[in-house]
């Protein structure tokens, strides 16, 4: 574990890296400070080939409720760095969304501005049934960060995303996943276990494998279909020659689970 201040990351031997934020006593407001250690440590997991998946979630009720606005001047208004995490590093939801392994959300309670752009730019979204989803944006008078106006239409239809901004509305656990926004909801009592099983379940893939599927993802955003085909075949090819793709087939054959190595 590395000393933060505002966040907190672990992992464990499976390869199952941790980012919790951990400012309970303030919802988990995303502060500059707390920003810039989200940044420190996404380049620590990035650059970490044990780690094989991220959980991202919150200490005590809240998941992310957005930026911390509650210190900020009155009368003279905050300014951008004061409340905005991108602000802060506009990296920030770019390193999110672009790890190199599949990532978590972990929702456990409010998940609002800023901190609902952290869990749309995650690759798997799982929920406690207690948590609750809003924009919030215009209600503070501005337009949004953390890149949700972009993330949020590629998960639910622009639609509805431009419904859930410009009308701010609340959108319930239950809700969320019938948008499509959610890969599951447990009750509340039984979510941290279906978290841990859904991190532990990505974690045994073979990590080279998971990381080459997760470029997949984000080159096919950004190319043509020819384009991606083409980078697609040089993956896939570069794969078929490793260790875990012989494992893979092998254990396959043989009916019994793969024990892969990331080589």
């Amino acid at each position: 574990m590395t000393d933060y201040t505002t966040i907190r990351l672990d992992h464990d031997d499976a390869g199952v890296a941790t980012l919790t934020f951990d400012r309970p006593e303030h919802f988990n407001g995303v502060t500059v400070t707390m920003a810039a250690e989200m940044t420190d440590a996404l380049d620590r997991v990035a650059g970490d080939r044990e780690v094989r998946v991220l959980v991202l979630t919150g200490a005590g009720r809240s998941f992310c409720p957005g930026a911390d606005v509650h210190g900020s001047n009155a009368q003279g208004g905050p300014a951008p760095a004061d409340v905005s995490p991108v602000a802060a590093d506009i990296s920030l939801p770019i390193r999110l969304y672009e790890l190199p392994v599949p990532t978590i959300a972990a929702v456990n309670g409010a998940c609002a501005g800023a901190g609902f752009g952290f869990a749309c730019a995650c690759d798997l979204r799982v929920a406690a049934r207690s948590a609750v989803f809003r924009s919030s944006f215009l209600t503070i008078g501005v337009a949004g960060d953390m890149g949700l106006p972009w993330l949020l239409p590629r998960l639910i239809g622009e639609s509805a995303a431009k419904r859930l901004s410009l009308l701010d509305d609340k959108l319930s656990a239950g809700q969320a996943l019938e948008l499509g926004l959610l890969t599951s909801v447990h009750d509340d009592a039984d979510f941290p276990a279906a978290v841990a099983t859904v991190a532990a379940h990505l974690a045994g893939r073979a990590p080279l494998a998971a990381r080459a599927l997760k470029q997949h993802y984000l080159t096919a955003a950004r190319v043509d279909f020819r384009s991606f085909i083409d980078l697609e075949f040089q993956r896939l090819h570069h794969l078929f020659a490793t260790d875990d793709a012989r494992e893979g087939f092998a254990a396959f054959s043989e009916r019994r689970i793969p024990r892969f190595t990331g080589r």
